[in-house]
């Protein structure tokens, strides 16, 4: 995720449309997959500390 922050926070990369597209759309499946995998990280958590109150 970082490699495509910064890919996309250099400038030269909007000189090719092509490559700014790939990159774009790569960064928008990573920030999806991360939102995915927080929103599972969370849920388990929430079950861990239950579970850790039920002890």
């Amino acid at each position: 995720m970082l490699e495509l922050q910064a890919k996309l926070a250099d400038p030269t990369i909007y000189a090719d449309k092509d490559k700014f597209l790939t990159v774009e759309q790569d960064y928008k499946k990573a920030s999806e997959e991360n939102a995915r995998l927080e929103k599972q990280y969370e849920e388990v958590f929430s079950l861990l500390m239950e579970l850790e109150e039920k002890n």
